[in-house]
């Protein structure tokens, strides 16, 4: 779902609102864009990284059970 992004025409929209005395910043804003692909791609870490950390989790919690189900047979065998 990553879109190219178009650096010169953002470099191309800056300098035509630095021209005319428009905000970069905004809505409408040369930066609009460029704010907006850094966010998207800053909240896809933080969603790739938390998936990451709940599938290791789940494997941990899987891995201990088990381990715990393992010892108790072990233990029920002395």
């Amino acid at each position: 779902m990553k879109e190219e992004f178009d650096f010169e025409s953002i470099k191309n929209k800056a300098i035509e609102q630095l021209k005319s005395g428009k905000s970069l910043l905004g809505k409408d804003g040369a930066f609009a864009p460029l704010l907006e692909s850094i966010l998207n791609a800053a909240l896809e870490g933080e969603m790739d990284a938390h998936l990451t950390s709940e599938v290791e989790k789940s494997e941990h919690a899987v891995t201990t059970y088990k381990l715990n189900k393992t010892q108790k047979i072990v233990d029920f065998t002395n």
